[in-house]
């Protein structure tokens, strides 16, 4: 036993001064990771390109010529709105007669679109073509 009122002083609680302060930047509570240093990515390179394996589609076909009446059809179904949105725009006073005409153009063009639809698919084709 120590003599007298004095406790000896454990070994492995002397603290041990580090020989030089800590760096700027560094960590001084040794509980964090040090912070890392990002650089950008180098440029990706990618391999030549060939033409070796790779799929190319065939240009669409061209789209069907449309008949006179389906033409015309279009046009009603767009025109008549589009005159009567114009004439709202400029403030234009629209006789009874051409409103009229605008809203029967709608309808008509509508109609006639819908009668030519036609009920069978277009093309009589099940499923995939492999």
């Amino acid at each position: 036993m120590p003599e007298g009122d004095e406790v000896p002083w454990p070994d492995q609680e002397n603290i041990d001064e580090p020989p030089e302060p800590p760096a700027e930047g560094d960590d001084r509570t040794g509980r964090l990771p040090r912070a890392r240093v990002i650089k950008p990515a180098a440029e990706p390179e990618f391999p030549a390109e060939d033409d070796d394996g790779h799929y190319v589609p065939p240009p669409p076909p061209p789209l069907p010529a449309a008949d006179p009446l389906t033409k015309g059809a279009w046009v009603a179904l767009v025109g008549g709105p589009v005159y009567l949105l114009i004439t709202v725009i400029l403030d234009w006073e629209v006789p009874g007669w051409a409103a009229f005409l605008a809203v029967a153009a709608f309808i008509g063009g509508f109609v006639t679109l819908v009668l030519r639809m036609g009920d069978e698919p277009r093309d009589g084709d099940d499923g995939a073509i492999v």
